[in-house]
Order: C-alpha cells, then structure tokens, then sequence
C-alpha cells in the first residue's frame, strides 16, 4: 500500500503544469490523545493519500511523509513553513475529532504540497476522510460508521461492517467484503461492490462508468437499477428492459428486504451473486 500511496502523489506532481523545479519531502509521525466523549475521527486534507488500519485504544497514531513542489525557491520556502503535522481543529460537535494536515499557504496559486500517510486508528470509532483535492484513500477492518470523499482519486476498502458512504469526482471505487448499509456516488469512474452482509439500503451512483455489484445468492432485495447508455447484467433471473440506448431492470426477490439502487448515466451494470467465505 505504501508503493499505492507513493505511485499516487508521483501522478499527482507530474500532472501539475509549471516547472515546479523546487521540490523537498519531509517525514510526518506523532499520536494524538483521544478526547474522552469522541466516537468519530475526521481527517481532512487538500491533496495525498490516507490509508487506515487499527490502532491502539485511545490515540490516533500517524506516519508518512509530506512532499511539496514550487517553481521558486522562496515558494518552497513558503509550502515549508506549512508544518509536518496533523493538527486538531475546531470540531462541529463534541463527539467529533477534527485533524488537518498541512495544506498550501493560502493565497499561493502554483506549487503543489501532498501528504501521504498510514493512519492508526482505535476500532470502534467511525472514521471520515475528506481530500479536497486529489488523493487515494483506503480503509481496512472496521466495525463502525465509515466516509471516503476525494475531489479526484480511487477509493478502497476491505473487511468493514457498518454504515459506509462514498464519493470521489473522479476515479474508481471498490469496496470488498463490506457488511451494512453503502451508498456509493461517483461523478466519473467505475465501481465494484461485494456485500458479505446487505442492510437496509445499498445505493450504488455513477454519472459515467459501470458499475459491478455482487452479493450472496439468499439475499432478498428488491431493485431498480438504470443506466441511460448502457448494457444489463444479473445473475438472479430478474427481467430486464431495454429501449434505444437505455436499459432497466425492476424487480424483488424474497421479501425485498435490501433496497437496491443502481444507477449509471453511461456505463454497464451488473448484479450478481457470491459465495463468501
């Protein structure tokens, strides 16, 4: 995951217009005391990468590294002066641990500065990631209230139970081995959704790309899936329609108990079964 992280942000300053001659890395670590009352930890950040494992009770743990790239040096000099930590802000709610990285001086309109870090975080407590801009995020092994929302880049996670939201503008997402409620929303990408363990609701957005959903073959759901251009695909002998460039499909097996959305505005769509260990 660190080469991931890494292959990232080289895209991310390669992408960058300007010379961006000037370039420096320094490292991020340090812990962070969780207040007593906090059940949810919210990292905010303009552009990197975050990955999220377990960590111990009590502290949220970091390490990584922070990269900055500027067309001058006294433009390095200034992104320098932004720090190498993950500070606490202001939080909304008392419930709620707000940290940010080190971000661009305000006002610099050229340069580029990114953060890549692991971050560990106790289980138990739900966990938002909010990039601004470009990044990658990941999460792995949770069992509470997940959030993934990235202007432009991928999306994973793995072995998660609870409720999940995700969004990236643009990139791709999967989510693998997930138990609970999911509501995935992509302006541009595409998608694969493993459901071990389907709630209420599994809502499944993306405005160009496909979208691949599976879940186990006694799930009861009822569906209504659609993709403006674009192609069906179900492994549960649903009937679908189709008309011009548009197809749909809507229907219910068993008592319906699972909402189904799936929704695309140029991509294929398919839903189908597995078998999870």
């Amino acid at each position: 995951m660190a080469r991931h992280l890494a292959v990232a942000l080289l895209a991310l300053f390669t992408a960058c217009t300007g010379g961006l001659g000037h370039r420096s890395m320094a490292p991020m670590q340090g812990e962070l005391v969780i207040p007593a009352g906090v059940t949810q930890v919210r990292v905010e950040i303009q552009n990197g990468s975050i990955e999220v494992n377990q960590g111990k009770v009590g502290a949220v743990g970091y390490r990584g590294q922070v990269r900055r790239a500027a067309d001058t040096a006294e433009q390095l000099q200034r992104f320098e002066g932004q720090g190498t930590e993950l500070v606490a802000a202001e939080s909304p709610s008392a419930d709620t641990l707000v940290l940010r990285g080190p971000s661009r001086p305000q006002g610099a309109d050229m340069g580029v500065l990114a953060v890549e870090l692991i971050l560990e975080v106790p289980e138990g407590l739900a966990v938002s990631l909010i990039v601004s801009g470009s990044g990658n995020l990941s999460i792995n092994d949770r069992s509470a209230a997940i959030e993934l929302d990235c202007g432009r880049g991928d999306l994973r996670m793995k072995r998660t139970r609870g409720t999940a939201k995700l969004h990236s503008g643009r990139g791709n997402i999967i989510a693998d081995d997930h138990s609970g409620d999911l509501d995935v929303n992509l302006d541009v990408g595409d998608m694969q959704v493993f459901v071990r363990e389907p709630a209420a609701r599994l809502r499944l957005v993306t405005g160009m790309g496909n979208v691949q959903c599976l879940v186990p073959p006694a799930t009861q759901f009822r569906v209504e899936a659609r993709t403006q251009t674009g192609k069906l695909a179900n492994g549960f002998g649903l009937a679908m329609e189709r008309e011009g460039f548009s197809s749909w499909m809507v229907g219910q097996r068993g008592d319906g108990r699972t909402e189904l959305v799936m929704h695309s505005g140029k991509g294929h769509l398919s839903l189908s079964h597995k078998t999870f260990d």
